[in-house]
Order: structure tokens, then C-alpha cells, then sequence
């Protein structure tokens, strides 16, 4: 989540302490890359006294012709050396990596239009179909929902433990509902960051190309409980990244509707409570679900997750210019484009099948449910190829 403790590239986030790469994250010190060594002089001459040692213990023809006994841990490519591009070679890599190698991949997978004028498109494409397409609101819009803000801010006290703990990434709030564990879901987390650093991306592109101020900007009544983000309101990047997280690990992890409602009704207060917090208009935050379950939608394409409507994903558009003031709730704007191709993602897909190893029964449980509903309405089992799909892979792992 973006904010003003949070973002990219500072204190808790990608690059620096607490996050990807860093002493105390994922990959480095007591992580999945093993001990350090830079910081400790000591362990640094102990190493290399040892490597002394045991090489002093080998026959002196082997010391002298190394490349003799060289060991091969990878799949050949014809010349001795690894394949070359493989998706699973971001096993091997450092969780930094494949963060970084993942955010790349999704990006490029993008493109942007941005708007000359009020009236025109910005637009999130992929190729040449569009993914999603935004137009701006009226300043009187923002006007209208600044009493609707004021309306919220007696909340602010029983919600104070909430505001303060989700300006950072809300995982124990989304644990809290799945089960979901640090020690025992890692891969589940990287995939959730590397989802949420291309959500933030996308989010900060139509904010800057929109241009909506803060509610602070317009009105000095507002007066929030927290420090006013340094970008622009709309669309809102919490309820972005709260709706794709949501959409993620439904279908990765829910075992039943009840949790993929209650992810839902999750990532509706994580949003709500930005307007609590009088950082955000309602409309920011129903255009930033919109955005989220877009992304969504995508980024599941990729893995072999269709729409219930069996397109691969599902692009949206939302007019701004028609919208009417309102407070925020369940019911989401927009109209529904023309769907695209399925993603090209295999790094991204990649993560997913390797977070699904670590909820076995929720993916046998949902390739069961899918097979059932196969033989239910056709009267025949599941095809042997639709076993080999993604899906179907990731499930049988």
C-alpha cells in the first residue's frame, strides 16, 4: 500500500530496511538465501581458513584440475550451461530477483494512453485491447463528496488502530481471514508483493496522468488523522491493491464464498477507512476497486484462471464525466469491455504455481469443485487437457 510511511523505495518497501533485498526480508538473513557474510569479519577468515583445510585433504591432481569434478544442478540447453529464459530458473533466484524480474515482466506487459484534456480517455492497454479506460469527474463532483468525508470523520476514533496499521501492506488483516503465515506461506507473500508493486505502478500512472487533487486541496475543514500522501487522490491506490489482493488470494487460497466474500468486504473497509481518515473522496476508492479487480483479473489470466464468464480476463471502463456523487458501497461502476487474450505472464506464473504448493488441500479442493461442475453439466468427466492446463498442474502440485 502506498502512504505516507509506505511507498516504493522508502523506509518499509522495495529496496530499503524491512523489504526485498534488505537485512531483516524475505531472501536475506535468516531468509531463503542463507547467512550473510559482508558484516561479519570473523565468519569471513573462518571460511576461508576452512576452505584451506579441506582442500589441503584432496589428492593434489584434483586441486590442480577443478573443472573435473564440476557438478551440473540444471537443466542443459545444449551447450553445458542452463536453459536460457526458463520460468523455472526464478526458482534459483534470490526473492529480490524474482521481484524485480516479475514487476518487469507485468509492466512490459502494459501499456498507457494518457489524456490531453478533460474529456479525453486515460487508458490501460494491453496490445491493442483495453484493459481499462478512465475519464476524469467534474471539480463539482469532488466538491459534492466533501460532505460526504465530513460525514465519515466521527469514525475516526473506533478506527484509529485500523487507519494507523493499513497505511503499511494490511497481510496480518488478510492472514487473519486464510490463515495465512509468514513462516509457512512465504511464496504466498512474494507473490502478493510482486502483485501489489504492479498494482502501486499502475495506480501512481492514472493518478498523475488525472490529476485529482486531495480532499485537504479543496477544503481546510477536512483536517485528516494522518499525513496527506505526497500524489494524487484519484483513483484510490489502497483500494487498488486492497481489491487485487483480495481477487489474488481468492483464487489462490479461499477454500469456500464465505472467506472470498469476507476477502472482499475486507478490502471494501481497508478503502472505506481512507475516507475515514479524510485522505480520499468515495469516488476514488469505487474507481480504485474497479482498477483492482481489472488487474486482477488479468494477472489470474496468466495462471489459468478464467472469468466465470470463461473469458480469460475482464477490461472496464468508468466515465467520470456522467458519474453522480455518492457514498462508497458495494456496488461497482463501469462497463465491461470486449476481454482480451490471456496474459502472457510465465514469471508471474511461475510464482502462482509455486505459492499453490503451499495450500495443497485448498487446490485440490477447488479442482475437485471445477471437475464436478464439468461432469454436472456435460455429463462426462474432465478432459484430460484440461488437467494439463495451468490450473490443473498447479492443483495436482
Amino acid at each position: 500500500m502506498s502512504g505516507p510511511w509506505f511507498s516504493y523505495g522508502r523506509r518499509t518497501s522495495y529496496g530499503r530496511s524491512n523489504s526485498y533485498g534488505a537485512e531483516s526480508s524475505y531472501g536475506r538473513a535468516a531468509g531463503a538465501e542463507g547467512p550473510a557474510t559482508s558484516g561479519d569479519p570473523m565468519l569471513v577468515e573462518g571460511l576461508a581458513t576452512t576452505r584451506a583445510a579441506l582442500l589441503g585433504a584432496l589428492p593434489l591432481p584434483d586441486r590442480a584440475a577443478p573443472e573435473n569434478q564440476a557438478s551440473q544442478r540444471w537443466r542443459d540447453a545444449g551447450d553445458g550451461l542452463p536453459a536460457m529464459g526458463s520460468p523455472e530458473s526464478l526458482d534459483s533466484q534470490g526473492a529480490e530477483v524474482r521481484a524485480a524480474l516479475v514487476q518487469f515482466e507485468v509492466l512490459s506487459s502494459l501499456s498507457f494512453e494518457s489524456p490531453q484534456t478533460p474529456a479525453d480517455w486515460a487508458r490501460l492497454k494491453v496490445g491493442t485491447d483495453t484493459l481499462l479506460a478512465l475519464r476524469r469527474p467534474p471539480r463539482s463532483l469532488f466538491l459534492a463528496e466533501l460532505a460526504r468525508i465530513q460525514a465519515q470523520a466521527p469514525l475516526r476514533a473506533s478506527r484509529a488502530a485500523e487507519i494507523l496499521t493499513q497505511i503499511a501492506p494490511p497481510h496480518a488483516y488478510f492472514g487473519a481471514v486464510l490463515g495465512l503465515q509468514a513462516g509457512k506461506h512465504p511464496r504466498t507473500l512474494e507473490l502478493v508483493e510482486a502483485t501489489l508493486a504492479a498494482a502501486y505502478t499502475v495506480g501512481q500512472r492514472f493518478k498523475q496522468a488525472l490529476a485529482v487533487p486531495r480532499p485537504t486541496e479543496f477544503s481546510g475543514q477536512i483536517q485528516p488523522m494522518i499525513e496527506v500522501p505526497q500524489h494524487g487522490a484519484f483513483p484510490a491506490g489502497h483500494a487498488i491493491e486492497a481489491h487485487v489482493t483480495a481477487r489474488v488470494l481468492g483464487a489462490l487460497c479461499a477454500t469456500s464464498v464465505q472467506q472470498r466474500t469476507l476477502l472482499r468486504a475486507l478490502a471494501d473497509r481497508v478503502a472505506e477507512n481512507r475516507i475515514v481518515a479524510g485522505v480520499h473522496f468515495p469516488i476514488d476508492c469505487h474507481v480504485g476497486r474497479l482498477i483492482g479487480d481489472c488487474l486482477g483479473s488479468y494477472l489470474l489470466s496468466a495462471c489459468g484462471v478464467d472469468e466465470s464468464s470463461g473469458v480469460p480476463w475482464q477490461g472496464a471502463s468508468f466515465d467520470g464525466t456522467t458519474a453522480a456523487p455518492g457514498d462508497f458501497g458495494p456496488s461497482l461502476p463501469g462497463t465491461v469491455p470486449t476481454s482480451g487474450p490471456r496474459a502472457d505472464l510465465p514469471l508471474y506464473a511461475r510464482l502462482w504455481a509455486r505459492a499453490r504448493l503451499e495450500w495443497p488441500e485448498q487446490a485440490k479442493g477447488n479442482a475437485g469443485k471445477a471437475a464436478k461442475a464439468v461432469t454436472k453439466k456435460t455429463g462426462k468427466k474432465t478432459p484430460k487437457a484440461a488437467k494439463r492446463s495451468p490450473a490443473g498442474k498447479a492443483a495436482k502440485a
